[in-house]
């Protein structure tokens, strides 16, 4: 790879940045009809994410034009071997850039394209990312990390797509086009882009579950679950999921305890269709005829009409099957009335065989209870392949240059999380973020106990030292939150405060089951 480029030019002809009128260039000023004499800034740098085997001549002239223009440009020349290490200059490039444009060609958008790495990362440095369309390839599929984004069109007029992008670069976002779906059942669909790259980062291990996918995909069964307890890593191997079968996974939803818009049905509706439309190939143009912005009586009756119906007969029969992913399924009961959960009990059966369903939840009770009967196998946290996942993921995080100090004493931190983790990745994370951030020190590994709950206890005692300021002015709030998650949902809560005895726990050991239905 090259290094990046970094050409000055000439700042263009634009609009004032405050009352966005055009304005004129008179010697060395700009000036506004309406506002006088403005300043422009220099135009941030852009990343220019593409594949080479089909956009090299586009993204070569959109640098050229852009670095005339004034941009500092960012751009890979050269690739990256497939299989190699993500390049530290890539990671740098995308870190100094302000824009990161990824270019929508078929190869730019396969599984296996760099450029999916690339918009992970520029996801998780919290860049602007923006898609440009340069052409209506009947193959082109967008990938879920970007279809909910604001795009420019490239496609029709390289000359007014490359106006958009400058504009934009100089704070006008009016060349910005929408999702052809803008609103559906009401609301907005989620972009859960930043979601999938978030879970993505880091990832390690969980191979040994592809052949189990691979085996089940060849089945004719419409779902298949993986249950597993808290710190099992369910929402991040829903990600890889997302990216590794990227070909077939045509929507994803994340249900969070943090995001009550992600438990909503309507808005877990109204996701799915915003992505089908971007994703499944003729879903677009079917759904668009049933008035998808429409807001239907019940989030079932807007998941039948705009997803089940749309997917009958006339419509286009696959040759393979396409999957839609929902990850923590347990979370939705923290919905009043209907929920996620209702919504697919009852509408899964009659989606078409070749869409199938893949979800992730918490064994509890209430979940457990109202999916079919199951068969599959078990997966524990002390499965060999597991514990070597967590093993491995400790050894790249140590590895980084996380602790310094003397010989040895990253091979003694590894073996003591390695024993402390007992196969949960959430234990193994947290502290060795805990590391990271200066909360703990190395000789404080030594003194953990296993078990989340006493590591939460041991963060909780760093973090409130004083008991009695924290009885007087957090325990009064956080009671009176417990109270509301117990009338909320009293089946799921097992909250409680410190020096309360603890709940039974409904469930045991830290297990993972895959399940077919």
């Amino acid at each position: 790879m090259s290094e990046p480029s970094e050409v000055a030019g000439t700042t263009p002809k634009h609009i004032c940045p405050r009352c966005q009128r055009e304005i004129s260039q008179v010697g060395k000023f700009w000036i506004c009809p309406e506002c006088g004499p403005v300043q422009l800034d220099n135009p941030p740098g852009v990343f220019i994410s593409y594949g080479r085997d089909d956009a090299t001549i586009f993204a070569n002239r959109l640098a050229e034009d852009l670095k005339r223009h004034g941009s500092v440009v960012f751009i890979d020349v050269e690739g990256i071997q497939k299989g190699a290490t993500f390049d530290v200059r890539i990671e740098q490039g995308i870190h100094d850039a302000v824009v990161f444009a990824a270019v929508l060609t078929p190869y730019s958008v396969r599984g296996e394209s760099i450029c999916r790495d690339e918009a992970i990362y520029a996801h998780n440095e919290n860049k602007q990312i923006v898609p440009l369309k340069v052409s209506d390839h009947p193959e082109l599929r967008l990938p879920l990390l970007l279809v909910r984004r604001n795009w420019i069109d490239f496609s029709t007029s390289y000359e007014e797509g490359l106006d958009a992008l400058l504009r934009l670069l100089h704070g006008d976002r009016s060349g910005l086009l929408p999702p052809t779906l803008e609103t559906v059942t009401g609301v907005v669909p989620i972009d859960f882009g930043p979601e999938i790259a978030r879970f993505s980062a880091d990832f390690t291990g969980r191979e040994w579950l592809a052949p189990e996918i691979d085996r089940w995909l060849t089945t004719g069964k419409r779902a298949m679950f993986i249950l597993a307890e808290p710190g099992f890593g369910k929402s991040a191997i829903a990600a890889w999921i997302s990216q590794k079968w990227q070909s077939i996974v045509v929507g994803i939803h994340f249900c969070t305890q943090g995001n009550s818009r992600t438990r909503d049905p309507y808005e877990f509706v109204a996701n799915l269709v915003g992505q089908l439309n971007g994703t499944l190939p003729g879903f677009g143009d079917a759904v668009m005829k049933r008035y998808p912005e429409k807001r239907r009586n019940t989030a079932g009756d807007a998941f039948r009409e705009l997803i089940v119906e749309v997917t009958r007969p006339p419509f286009p029969v696959p040759d393979h099957p396409y999957l839609i992913v929902v990850d923590s399924l347990d979370e939705s009961l923290a919905q009043q009335g209907e929920t996620i959960l209702d919504v697919l009990i009852e509408h899964n059966g009659d989606l078409p065989p070749w869409l199938r369903l893949m979800a992730t939840s918490r064994p509890e009770e209430a979940v457990m209870r109202r999916i079919p009967a199951l068969s599959g196998f078990e997966l524990n946290c002390n499965r060999p392949d597991n514990l070597a996942d967590v093993s491995a993921y400790i050894v790249s995080r140590l590895s980084s240059g996380l602790v310094k100090g003397r010989a040895g004493v990253a091979a003694e931190i590894r073996d003591q999380l390695e024993s402390l983790s007992a196969g949960n990745f959430l234990y193994a994370k947290m502290a060795l973020d805990a590391l990271a951030d200066g909360a703990m020190t190395a000789e404080d590994i030594s003194r953990l106990a296993p078990g989340l709950v006493q590591f939460f206890r041991e963060m909780f005692r760093r973090r409130f030292p004083d008991s009695g300021f924290y009885q007087q002015a957090h325990a009064p709030l956080l009671r009176a939150l417990i109270a509301a998650r117990v009338r909320r949902r009293p089946s799921r809560c097992s909250a409680r405060l410190p020096g309360e005895k603890p709940r039974p726990s409904s469930t045991g050991s830290m297990n993972c089951a895959v399940a077919y239905a």
